[in-house]
Formats: C-alpha cells, structure tokens, sequence
C-alpha cells in the first residue's frame, strides 16, 4: 500500500484534508534504536522528546464528524464541539505509560501503591488496542 492509498482508505476522518503521509523506511538496528530520542534510561531529554510527541494529542472534533464515525465523546465547554484524539496518538500514549511501568522505580516513586496499580493496569488498555490493530481487517 502506498501513500496514497494511505490517504484513500482514511478520507473520512475529520482530519483528512491535514493529513500528510509519509512512507519510510524504518531501520532498527541495535544502534540505529540507541540512537533515539524516545527510548532508553529515564532521563530529561527521553522525557522532553515524549511530552513533544504527545502534547497536541487531543483534537476538537464538530458533531458531524462525530455522528459520522458513529461515535461518542466528551463535549467541550468553551468553543463547543467534542474532544477527539486519533488512534495513532492513543497509542502513542498507551505505549509511553508502558514505557513508564517498565521504570515504574523512577515514574511512579511518589505514587501510591493504588496509583501505581492502576497505571501500571492501564498499560492492558495498550496490548488490547494493539491487539485489535493487529487482528482487524485491511
């Protein structure tokens, strides 16, 4: 499948006409995954790298777009619409909290035991999204 197929098959997204796909080759070579911003001992910079991936994950989506993808959402006080986020930033998310259970010594270490519990369940939010990703049709 190329970019513009890429493009065809998610044309109904309220995000469409934003949508700039790229295709890359992906190389991951032991050195080549050292080298990344978003993986190794916690750190300032692996932290920074994180919050800049995912600090616009949330997206204002109007009625309309909900309606049309038959779905449900929280509705926003001031400006009106429903919060949104794509799936890709979901995961995203989902596999930074797994990221941070793995550290959970250095992430979680002013957490209670309940907190830490709980955010060490919701990386089982992840797995099944991934999961269903993977198991869905083309």
């Amino acid at each position: 499948m190329d970019a513009e197929d890429l493009k065809k098959e998610h044309r109904n997204t309220p995000v469409h006409e934003h949508i700039n796909i790229e295709v890359t080759v992906i190389y991951d070579k032991p050195s080549d995954i050292k080298a990344s911003s978003y993986v190794g001992e916690p750190s300032l910079v692996v932290d920074e790298a994180w919050y800049r991936l995912l600090r616009h994950h949330n997206i204002r989506i109007i009625e309309d777009e909900l309606q049309a993808m038959n779905q449900t959402s929280i509705p926003l006080r001031h400006g009106g619409g429903y919060q949104g986020m794509m799936a890709v930033f979901h995961e995203l998310h989902c596999l930074k909290l797994v990221r941070e259970a793995v550290h959970a010594d250095y992430y979680y270490a002013e957490k209670s035991h309940a907190e830490r519990a709980m955010l060490i369940g919701h990386t089982g939010q992840f797995y099944s999204s991934f999961f269903r990703y993977l198991h869905s049709p083309p």
